[in-house]
């Protein structure tokens, strides 16, 4: 064997070969962060902040930011919760 490293288990394959830059993780949340709004209110697509098209950090952190903000104060969907996990106050019905 040539090589000092073993890679014992898959895990220590991704975690080592799959790391992403935190470019990339910003740019990755923010998409997930914006389908999770449209899935709530599609309407609040065109008020939202323009998506960030360029690959400078500065800028992927300020647009997280003003969609974080946008999410808390304008888009009215930090105040929405989901009441479709609840268990039913009147409880199962049988009797």
């Amino acid at each position: 064997m040539k090589s000092t490293s073993i890679i014992v288990d898959a895990t220590y394959t991704k975690a080592r070969y799959n790391q992403k830059s935190p470019r990339e993780i910003l740019q990755d949340r923010a998409k997930k962060l914006r389908k999770a709004v449209y899935g709530v209110d599609e309407s609040v697509k065109v008020r939202m902040p323009a998506k960030n098209t360029n690959d400078v950090l500065a800028d992927k952190i300020a647009y997280c930011q003003k969609l974080i903000t946008f999410i808390k104060t304008k888009s009215g969907i930090a105040q929405v919760q989901d009441y479709g996990t609840a268990e039913s106050p009147e409880g199962d019905g049988g009797g």
